[in-house]
């Protein structure tokens, strides 16, 4: 658009005639007129700084953009008060860009450590992770899996002196004792067989497409068992977790009371951080998604809706680890007071009446729920890390919860589990179910105990 119909246009009617305007440069022409049309929409009267931030937000203008504007409205007469406004503003965001550029200089100093990369893989092993993926012969994240467990005994193997190898026992041994040694650091000395298990379930599901011997094979499935076996003998970690982290009432609670101190903190991305968390908490307790489906789906305008008859938000999406085999999506429309944790993402200091404007913005531009106080998306890992500075363990927790809050209700909490953790296999609610029947036959004796001690302590020896 040319000079002319910038001054044409129907949002400078009213200053038209101003003679300041044709001095302005096309750059400050420019502004000038985005932000007349802004506060044209918002039917502003005297702009303040946050009228500047939302514009900058919603306009995507640069500092240096808001920098000009201030200096333009003050040529133009609007006072100084603007030219300072302009600055402040322009500061503020200019620090967001710092921030930025110091958080990516941290995630640089990234290095591997127990693992190789794929590249490093035997060049066979190479051509048939290239064939599992071109066919999409696995879900993604068991591709990621076991790639990530290949690369782990690949290092194992090559620390030891040996040759990567997975029919070779002595390689396999050395992975064995390295990951169990790690899982013990991080578990209070006790190993999580889980993980082993699911290492050689990987190892055998890979050795199996790469067309490794009989006896290999043979090897590989052996270890799985006796892993499998001893997995099962382990109480499970994340039932330990249930016990000490508290119920979904509590956890709520206290998602809600920092959503609220949040607003009193004074350091800007303090508070941006302050209600990630809050909100990680309290849509993690009605939305148990896996960290990988946060990442991926938990996107406004893709997995995340607003319906505006009813005015609350709707998760609409198919969970990627179970896509192939439950290609149905999960729906999940939120309780209209979970809004206030969204809202408070997409308003971030903004003022409320800008909700709307900011949230069809980012619906239509497909903005990540979650995102750092420089607007980069969070990385994967942030959700369970998040989770973790609340409760002491990761995100993953959250769907047991939604078993064990309800699990007094018999039925219905397992239909609500199973309906908000996308659940299908009847495997998973039968060890649910098993385990309330088991709980309410202990109930039931121990009461029947009770009655039995209280009716003998009421009977009078005869005379």
């Amino acid at each position: 658009m040319n000079r002319n119909q910038i001054l044409a246009a129907p949002h400078l009617a009213h200053v038209a005639d101003h003679p300041g305007l044709t001095s302005l440069t096309d750059d400050a022409l420019s502004v000038f007129s985005q932000f007349m049309l802004f506060c044209q929409f918002s039917e502003l009267g005297e702009p303040k700084a946050e009228d500047l931030m939302v514009f900058a937000t919603m306009d995507d203008v640069t500092p240096a953009g808001i920098r000009l504007l201030g200096m333009t409205l003050f040529e133009l007469g609007a006072g100084d008060q603007f030219r300072s406004i302009g600055y402040s503003v322009a500061d503020r965001l200019s620090y967001k860009q710092r921030f930025a550029g110091n958080l990516g200089r941290g995630f640089r100093t990234y290095r591997r450590s127990v693992s190789v990369p794929v590249e490093d893989l035997p060049g066979d092993w190479q051509e048939t992770i290239d064939h599992i993926e071109g066919n999409a012969m696995f879900a993604k994240s068991v591709i990621v899996r076991m790639k990530q467990r290949l690369g782990m005994f690949a290092w194992s193997a090559e620390r030891a002196g040996l040759t990567v190898n997975l029919g070779c026992p002595i390689a396999l041994k050395a992975l064995f004792d390295d990951i169990q040694t790690r899982s013990a650091e991080k578990n209070d000395g006790t190993p999580r067989y889980a993980y082993l298990r699911s290492t050689w379930e990987e190892l055998y599901r890979f050795a199996t497409c790469n067309g490794e011997p009989q006896e290999t094979l043979t090897c590989l499935q052996s270890t799985r068992d006796v892993l499998d076996r001893m997995e099962r003998t382990q109480a499970a970690q994340k039932i330990t977790k249930l016990l000490s982290i508290g119920t979904p009432q509590v956890l709520l609670d206290q998602a809600h009371d920092l959503l609220e101190a949040s607003s009193k903190i004074k350091n800007a991305n303090q508070r941006h951080a302050a209600r990630n968390t809050a909100a990680a908490i309290a849509i993690g307790l009605v939305v148990p998604a896996r960290p990988g489906d946060v990442y991926e789906h938990h996107v406004f305008g893709k997995g995340i809706f607003f319906c505006e008859e009813t005015r609350v938000f709707e998760f609409r999406y198919t969970p990627t680890k179970t896509a192939r085999v439950t290609p149905k999506p999960l729906k999940i429309k939120l309780d209209p007071r979970m809004n206030k944790f969204l809202d408070a993402l997409i308003l971030g200091d903004h003022h409320t009446r800008y909700l709307e404007a900011l949230r069809t913005k980012m619906m239509q531009e497909r903005r990540p729920l979650y995102v750092n106080f420089d607007g980069r998306r969070c990385v994967k890992a942030w959700y369970s890390r998040a989770w973790t500075k609340v409760t002491g363990t990761g995100g993953h927790i959250a769907r047991s919860l939604a078993y064990d809050a309800f699990a007094g209700t018999g039925e219905f909490g397992l239909r609500y589990g199973k309906a908000i953790n996308h659940h299908k296999s009847r495997a998973i609610v039968e060890k649910y179910r098993s385990d309330f029947e088991r709980s309410k036959a202990i109930d039931a004796g121990q009461n029947t105990l009770t009655k039995v001690h209280q009716a003998f302590k009421t009977v009078q020896p005869s005379a």
